[in-house]
C-alpha cells in the first residue's frame, strides 16, 4: 500500500472487518453499496493528486477541507453525507497533548473517508476494534464511536492537568519558592491553550445534532447528545481549574511577598538599632584631639556599656511603638 494510504477497512456486508491492501480494491469498495472506511495521510506529498485521481465524486469545497493544513472543528452537511472535522489530543511522542491533531472526515451511507495530518490514537483504537470485526457498521455508528473516543482522550488530558494542579496546591502548601511561578506559568499555558482548542469542537457536536442529518439514527443522535454533555462538562472543569490556578498564584504572590516584606522589616530594625551605634563609633573614629577618654584605660569598655545602652533604649522604644 501506498505510504499516503494508511489504512481501509470494510465496515459491514460479508467483508466486514477485511482490510483493504491495494488501491484499486480499495477504489472499489468506496464505490460499492457496502461501507467501507478509507484513511489518508493529509500532508503527504501524493495524497491531493490520488484523491482528484481516484475520488473524483468528491466535491471540490470537500476535497480542499479534507486537505486544508489549518482547519477548525465544524460540521457541514453535504446532501446524503456530512463533512465533520474535530480535534483529538496529540500523544505522539515528543509533542504538547494540548497541541490537538485534527480529523477531518467526509462520510456518507456507503463510505467514509478521513485524514489526518499526524497520527491520532483515537483513530487508531477505532480501527483496532474494525479490525477486530467489533467496529461500527453504519456510518452514524462510525461517528459516535470516533467521538466518544476523542472525549476519552480529551477527558484524560484534562484529569492529567487536575493532578499537575493539584502537585502545585501541595508545593505551595508545604515549601513555596519563586521557582513554583514558572511551573504555575506553564500549566496555564497549557490549559488555555488546551481550552481554546474544544471549545469549538463543542460548538461543531452541536451542529451535529442541530443538522437532523439522516446519518444517525435515534439511538446515536441520544449518543451524540451526551458527547456534547460530556465536552460540556469537561469545558466547565477546564474553567474551573483555570480559576484554581489563578488562585495558586495569587497565593504564591501573597505567600512571597510576605516573605520580602519580612525580610525588609528586618533589615529595618537592625538598621534602627544599629544607626546610633554606629553614629557613636563614627565619632569617635575621627582623627582630631580631645576625644574624650582617649587616655583613660577603661575608656573601650565604658563605650561598650554606652553602646550597650542605647541598644537598650532603642529595643525598649520600638516595643513601646509595638514594632517587635
Amino acid at each position: 500500500m501506498s505510504e499516503h494510504i494508511l489504512f481501509a477497512y470494510m465496515l459491514n456486508g460479508p467483508e466486514r472487518g477485511a482490510r483493504l491492501r491495494h488501491e484499486p480494491e480499495i477504489v472499489g469498495a468506496l464505490q460499492a453499496p457496502e461501507l467501507a472506511w478509507l484513511h489518508l495521510r493529509a500532508s503527504h506529498a501524493r495524497t491531493e493528486d490520488w484523491m482528484q485521481e481516484n475520488l473524483g465524486w468528491l466535491d471540490p469545497l470537500v476535497l480542499r477541507a479534507l486537505l486544508a493544513e489549518e482547519t477548525r472543528p465544524r460540521a457541514a452537511p453535504l446532501g446524503e453525507g456530512m463533512l465533520l472535522i474535530l480535534r483529538g489530543v496529540n500523544l505522539n511522542p515528543g509533542q504538547d497533548p494540548e497541541d490537538m491533531v485534527s480529523i477531518r472526515i467526509y462520510a456518507d451511507p456507503a463510505r467514509v473517508v478521513s485524514t489526518a495530518v499526524r497520527d491520532l490514537v483515537s483513530v487508531g483504537d477505532l480501527s483496532e476494534q474494525v479490525a477486530a470485526g467489533q467496529g461500527p457498521e453504519r456510518v452514524g455508528s462510525f461517528i459516535c464511536r470516533l467521538i466518544e473516543r476523542l472525549n476519552d482522550r480529551i477527558e484524560e488530558f484534562l484529569h492529567r492537568l487536575e493532578e499537575n494542579c493539584d502537585d502545585l496546591e501541595d508545593a505551595l502548601l508545604e515549601e513555596p519558592e519563586p521557582e513554583l511561578g514558572a511551573q504555575i506559568s506553564e500549566a496555564r499555558r497549557r490549559l488555555i491553550q488546551f481550552r481554546r482548542h474544544i471549545g469549538p469542537q463543542r460548538d461543531a457536536l452541536s451542529g451535529l445534532i442541530r443538522a437532523e442529518s439522516g446519518l444517525f439514527d435515534p439511538r446515536e443522535t441520544r449518543a451524540l447528545v451526551e458527547a456534547h454533555e460530556r465536552l460540556t462538562r469537561t469545558i466547565e472543569d477546564a474553567d474551573a481549574l483555570r480559576d484554581r490556578l489563578a488562585v495558586v498564584r495569587d497565593e504564591l504572590q501573597g505567600v512571597l511577598s510576605g516573605r520580602v516584606g519580612r525580610n525588609l522589616y528586618m533589615l529595618s530594625i537592625i538598621t534602627v538599632v544599629f544607626l546610633p551605634i554606629s553614629f557613636v563609633t563614627g565619632l569617635l573614629g575621627i582623627n582630631v584631639g580631645g576625644i574624650p577618654g582617649a587616655e583613660n584605660k577603661a575608656g573601650f569598655w565604658i563605650v561598650c556599656a554606652i553602646l550597650l545602652a542605647i541598644v537598650a533604649l532603642v529595643f525598649a522604644l520600638l516595643r513601646k511603638l509595638r514594632w517587635i
